[in-house]
């Protein structure tokens, strides 16, 4: 019998049968797993598989190549507290998408795993002030483990690590506004607070201690139609898909959100 125990996030399910759900869920050791959960459509356990709960979950199998049973214990259900906030939710369900559709299964991800529960703390401690600019950092650290992780150092031009202003589209490097000169119609604008050197999902040494909003509506806007060209190019462009509908609907929500502001 193989098995193990761990911390996890889930972050995809579907009905498996007339009781039972296929789920997926996201580990730091063991990466992305999935199986099938008995009796998981049961009133007891469906709180347990909602996105974004996080549980410590055990996986079991005869041999290491079969789908598996999976059974978890519940620790926080961040979903639940995210009800009427609506921006929240959608970081949160467009997070748990992306890493159930791009990250391989079974290969080790501590970085984005510790991103993805760093920022659903981030998300339930001030659920009216959305982290977006966390989010974004966690997506720009998925791009990192996927292989296709952006160079925002310092400018691919000049060498200058201050003014960073954009992105080329095709190499992913950073360049200033004097360093993009007549090309700066081409390229990608570069949110300010994605240049931070201190671009983690820390809350300044307290567990769970709210953090400032960072970056404007249309900051955020920007800093996500920046991540999502490379998510598209590099990852579901491979696949002849789009971006899943769940990043799709917070890129909406973000738009409907910079109008305003």
């Amino acid at each position: 019998m193989i098995e193990w125990e761990a911390p996890a996030v889930v972050v995809n399910t579907a009905l498996q049968g007339e009781g039972s759900l296929l789920a997926t869920v996201l580990t730091g050791g063991q990466g992305l797993r999935r199986g099938l959960v008995y009796g998981g459509q049961s009133r007891r356990q469906r709180g347990c598989w909602e996105l974004g709960t996080i549980v410590v979950a055990r996986w079991q199998a005869r041999l290491p190549d079969q789908l598996g049973r999976l059974s978890a214990e519940p620790v926080r259900f961040p979903a639940a507290s995210l009800l009427s906030q609506p921006l929240s939710l959608a970081l949160l369900r467009s997070a748990c998408t992306l890493a159930a559709e791009t990250l391989p299964e079974k290969e080790p991800c501590p970085e984005v795993f510790e991103g993805l529960v760093g920022l659903l703390g981030a998300l339930t401690v001030n659920p009216q002030s959305p982290p977006v600019a966390d989010y974004l950092r966690w997506e720009l650290i998925l791009l990192q483990t996927l292989g296709y992780g952006l160079s925002l150092g310092a400018c691919a031009v000049t060498g200058a690590q201050a003014g960073l202003a954009y992105v080329s589209p095709k190499s992913g490097c950073a360049v200033t506004a004097e360093g993009a000169g007549p090309w700066r119609a081409r390229l990608l604008p570069l949110p300010g607070f994605l240049t931070a050197e201190a671009g983690s999902l820390e809350t300044d040494g307290q567990e769970n201690a709210p953090r400032q909003a960072e970056g404007s509506a249309q900051a955020w806007l920007e800093g996500l139609q920046l991540t999502g060209h490379f998510l598209q190019r590099a990852v579901f462009d491979t696949f002849h898909r789009p971006l899943p509908a769940a990043r799709a609907l917070l890129e909406q929500r973000l738009v409907r959100l910079a109008q305003v502001s």
